[in-house]
């Protein structure tokens, strides 16, 4: 008999990393509907949460290879975050 995914080590480390995922996404959407009552001052400090959706899709994208190195372009990393800057009042 043949191990399933759900009880194989690889499916299991899969899904794992999935509801990680998951929750992070939880916390970045709890961030989002609190970010208007940050205080304007303090607004600079969350501009690295910009990031965090980019990089949520990246990992989607490479959901079934969990010892894949994922990551993002620099470019890309610093027009997310000059963008983002661009919104700070």
């Amino acid at each position: 008999m043949w191990p399933t995914a759900a009880t194989h080590p690889a499916g299991r480390v899969i899904a794992a990393l999935a509801e990680l995922r998951r929750i992070a996404q939880g916390h970045y959407d709890a961030y989002a509907q609190a970010a208007p009552t940050v205080p304007p001052a303090a607004a600079p400090a969350f501009l690295p949460l910009a990031l965090v959706p980019l990089y949520l899709k990246r990992l989607e994208r490479f959901g079934n290879q969990p010892f894949q190195m994922v990551d993002v372009p620099q470019w890309r990393r610093q027009w997310v975050l000059w963008r983002a800057a661009r919104r700070i009042p």
